[in-house]
């Protein structure tokens, strides 16, 4: 079952407005509307957005809790403590891992990366780890993409150790005491841009300790490439900082210099392509990923922070092994779940699964899968003995994070995003969490928000300003994502022909469209099946 999006245009703009910008910035009125119905109408702004700003970064002092922090980490420092980072197994925490570890290791400091297993440890802190780190003599814990939610947990850990959370998630109403939050959703946090992934936080770090290392007011620039890296696979906004940490990284993995990146590129068979956010997502990520899915993501952390080009060739060639396992293990789980909803007598407004032979690092990746297919809320958990662990994924309308606050007396553990999360629960009370996520969704959602939507950006009269000019142009809203989606153009009352159907599987759909005196050969990928709905002179809207 594959759901048809409801076309939903932007928001016509005031013509003279489109006509400043076009003619301030030399673009066509196409790429000036599209700037324009996303709120970026000043010619500056707009001329910022495309071709970036001479200094991108915010003042790292800004953040609440950032001075404390530099100020503890110079001191252990100074005299000579043993420091550790305590990151999260995705591909987030893994390269914040290996940025803190190479800006230690460029001012001649040796951390220890700590990466918790997936299936014994579970995510975030946990009271074993951080005894053991004590016991191994480390006073200083420094913690990306993860920690926020670690109130029990720091307050259980030894006084002789000093924990400095660094973390992007929402945080919960009662805050852990830790010696340092660093976080720029946490209340009182004057910082002007919220949306930062994990890692970014942790390139906020390193540039408020360079600073203080380096006694200069330069911004620390380096390892973008690791940030990027982190900042796509954790799907936050491409704005504001986020938007040029990708722009710029995205340029220094095309001219890799670190050995890691160099060699993953390589088995994702990307050399010598220009690697785009697209690359990023779902080739270089992904392998990442797979270590700490079906592993330990230490050999993720591993290969990012090698020196030795011989190891990370190895290492890369392990962790496309690893990827190839989870693609097996996903198709399954995925198999299971369809067969399971196809015994339901409704999918009902949260999809709840759960069985005790589902791997919990592969679970998230399926979830997602079936967010596409039924655009409806997902959790998927899977069963253990004692504890169940879930990964959850949302639609835009229902905030998981918020729903899983609500229904938090039944949860053991929780943690994360609007549209993403994870939590940990007894089996006995699956049923009552069903009950109350059901009670969550009909107090805040309607019957609307379960259909999905095709924004418009533009609506044009036909293919004649579709050119090279405007291709161009439309590079520059690039990097796009989250929050700075591809431009989405529109023309109705097209004329289809020439339809054949392409592919191994032909499941893809080849057409001409074409409206007033110009054609445009079009492809619908996995749509094959229009071909029986369409026909030679077939009227159609298109939408791409």
């Amino acid at each position: 079952m594959w759901l048809e999006k409801k076309w939903l245009y932007k928001e016509s703009v005031q013509p003279e407005r489109i006509e400043k910008l076009s003619s301030a910035l030399d673009i066509s009125d196409i790429t000036a509307r599209i700037l324009a119905a996303r709120g970026i109408d000043d010619p500056s702004m707009a001329r910022a957005f495309l071709h970036g700003k001479e200094q991108p970064f915010h003042d790292p002092f800004l953040m609440k809790d950032m001075d404390r922090a530099v100020a503890r980490i110079a001191s252990a420092v100074k005299d000579g403590e043993k420091i550790a980072v305590y990151g999260d197994y995705d591909v987030d925490g893994i390269t914040a891992s290996a940025l803190l570890h190479l800006f230690f290791k460029d001012i001649g400091v040796k951390l220890r990366c700590y990466i918790p297993e997936r299936q014994t440890e579970g995510y975030g802190l946990n009271d074993s780890a951080i005894k053991q780190l004590a016991m191994e003599g480390f006073s200083l814990i420094i913690t990306v993409d993860c920690g926020i939610n670690a109130v029990k947990e720091i307050a259980n850990a030894p006084e002789n150790v000093d924990i400095i959370i660094t973390d992007h998630h929402t945080p919960p109403e009662d805050l852990p005491k830790a010696h340092a939050i660093i976080n720029p959703k946490q209340p009182g946090c004057v910082y002007p841009f919220k949306e930062l992934a994990g890692v970014g936080v942790a390139f906020k770090l390193c540039q408020a300790l360079w600073r203080r290392f380096k006694n200069t007011r330069d911004f620390f620039a380096k390892y973008l490439e690791l940030v990027a890296l982190g900042t796509v696979s954790d799907i936050v906004p491409l704005l504001d900082e986020n938007r040029e940490i990708v722009r710029r990284g995205i340029k220094d993995i095309q001219n890799a210099q670190n050995p890691g990146i160099k060699e993953l590129i390589k088995v994702a068979s990307l050399e010598g392509k220009p690697v785009n956010v697209g690359h990023i997502g779902f080739m270089l990520a992904p392998r990442l990923n797979a270590a700490g899915r079906l592993d330990n993501a230490q050999i993720a952390v591993d290969l990012l922070t090698t020196s030795d080009q011989a190891l990370a060739a190895g290492l890369a060639q392990a962790l496309d092994q690893e990827n190839r396992k989870r693609q097996q293990i996903e198709k399954d789980i995925l198999y299971e779940a369809e067969n399971m909803i196809k015994l339901l007598d409704e999918i009902g407004p949260v999809l709840v699964l759960a069985s005790e032979n589902w791997h919990t690092g592969v679970i998230g990746i399926v979830a997602s899968r079936l967010v596409d297919r039924y655009y409806v809320p997902v959790i998927m958990i899977s069963v253990g003995e004692d504890v169940c662990k879930a990964s959850c994924r949302s639609i835009p309308r229902f905030n998981m994070y918020e729903a899983l606050s609500f229904a938090k007396d039944y949860l053991l553990k929780y943690g994360g995003h609007h549209q993403a999360a994870g939590f940990s629960i007894s089996k006995e009370n699956i049923s009552f969490l069903c009950k109350a996520l059901k009670e969550y969704a009909a107090d805040n959602m309607s019957q609307e928000d379960y259909f999905p939507v095709q924004k418009i950006d533009v609506q044009a009269e036909d293919f004649s300003l579709i050119d090279q000019k405007l291709f161009d142009e439309l590079c520059l809203i690039e990097p796009c994502g989250m929050g700075n989606p591809a431009p989405v153009l529109a023309v109705k009352d097209i004329t289809v022909s020439s339809l054949s159907v392409i592919g191994k599987d032909a499941n893809h759909l080849k057409f001409t469209a074409q409206k007033a005196a110009k054609s445009v050969t079009s492809l619908m990928w996995q749509k094959g099946y229009y071909q029986r709905m369409l026909y030679d002179g077939a009227k159609a809207d298109i939408a791409f």
